[in-house]
């Protein structure tokens, strides 16, 4: 998923990369990469700049999390979770058409009456915020399973 962000060049692989964050110690982004490569059969470099929206739930399963799109409204509570404590994984569109960028949520903070999703992206390694509403899609990533 693939998109610049403050001028930077960001990689197209932003799925792997949050999902090591979130996992903590359990798998690296080379696990998801090439678990993704030999189970899905495509590279994010060969398939457009991305990896499938639609893959990143089985993506987040090579590492034993339990991954879902979530849908309707949504509560993120101030520590960045599901009301289930799910952490999640904020999708929003990138530079390049079609292709979005993968960040992991953080919190959420109301400003002047303004709500704004913080998050962090492990890509970059730097920190934002997106007024509530603003991304493409927001994924519930569950525990890592032992």
């Amino acid at each position: 998923m693939s998109t610049f962000t403050g001028g930077v060049d960001v990689s197209s692989d932003c799925v792997f990369n949050v999902f090591d964050y979130l996992d903590g110690s359990a798998h690296d982004y080379d696990f998801y990469s090439l678990s993704t490569s030999y189970n899905l059969g495509y590279t994010p470099a060969s398939n457009g700049g991305g990896v499938s929206t639609s893959d990143i739930p089985t993506i987040g399963g090579y590492g034993g999390m339990n991954v879902y799109e979530l849908s309707g409204s949504v509560t993120i509570s101030v520590g960045g979770m599901t009301s289930a404590g799910e952490r999640i994984m904020m999708t929003f569109a990138g530079a390049t058409p079609g292709i979005n960028h993968a960040v992991a949520v953080t919190g959420r903070v109301v400003e002047d009456g303004v709500t704004y999703v913080k998050y962090y992206d492990p890509t970059t390694g730097q920190n934002g915020r997106r007024v509530a509403g603003e991304y493409a899609s927001l994924y519930a990533v569950g525990h890592v399973v032992d």
